[in-house]
C-alpha cells in the first residue's frame, strides 16, 4: 500500500491480513485489514473464543475485527470467557427464575438464591414457603449451598418449625 507501494498489509505480502481479512492495499489503500468475522487483533490473526466459525460458541458477541479485543459479550444465561456454558437452570431460566446467575465471560455461572430458596439452582423452596419459610418460627438454610432444613426456635419444632412445643413458646415443656 501507499503511493509507492513500499509497504506491506498486517501479516505480510504473502498472507494479507493473515488469510483471516482484506486488506486495504494498493496506491490508495492505508493499509488496514478488515477482519473476517470471529477474526481480530491488527492483522487479523486471532479467533475469538469458542473459534471463528462459532465465536463465543454462538451464545454472545465477539469483540472482533482489527480494532477488536477479542472478548465475549455473553448472552443473558451463560458464562464462560467463550460463553459455552449455561447458568444452572439453563440460559432460559437461569437459576430456575428464583436467583440471579453470576454470568458473562467472567462470570462464575453460580447462583444467589432468592430468600427461601436452596440448591445449585435455587429451584428448592424452604419448608413453610418462600412467604414463612420455617414458618417464621425459624432459619433455613437456603442459597445455592443450602440445604433447605429449618432451624427452629426456642419453643417451635417440626420439618417447618409449625409445631408449638407444649406449655407454648415462651415456657416451653413447663408442667409436663
Amino acid at each position: 500500500f501507499e503511493v509507492d507501494c513500499s509497504y506491506e498489509c498486517p501479516g505480510g505480502a504473502s498472507s494479507p491480513c493473515s488469510g483471516s481479512g482484506i486488506c486495504d492495499d494498493g496506491a490508495n489503500g492505508n493499509g488496514t485489514c478488515l477482519c473476517d468475522a470471529g477474526y481480530f487483533r491488527v492483522d487479523c490473526f486471532v479467533e475469538c473464543p469458542g473459534g471463528a466459525l462459532d465465536p463465543c460458541s454462538g451464545s454472545g458477541i465477539c469483540d472482533d475485527g482489527a480494532n477488536g479485543n477479542g472478548t465475549c459479550a455473553c448472552d443473558a444465561g451463560y458464562f464462560e470467557l467463550d460463553c459455552s456454558y449455561e447458568c444452572p437452570g439453563g440460559a432460559l431460566d437461569p437459576c430456575s427464575g428464583s436467583g440471579t446467575c453470576d454470568d458473562g465471560a467472567s462470570g462464575s455461572g453460580l447462583c444467589v438464591c432468592n430468600a427461601g430458596y436452596f440448591e445449585l439452582d435455587c429451584s428448592q423452596v424452604c419448608p413453610g414457603g418462600t412467604v414463612d419459610p420455617c414458618s417464621n418460627n425459624g432459619h433455613c438454610f437456603d442459597g445455592a449451598n443450602g440445604n433447605g432444613t429449618c432451624s427452629c426456635e426456642n419453643g417451635y419444632f417440626g420439618l417447618d418449625c409449625s409445631y408449638e412445643c407444649p406449655g407454648g413458646a415462651l415456657d416451653p415443656c413447663s408442667g409436663s
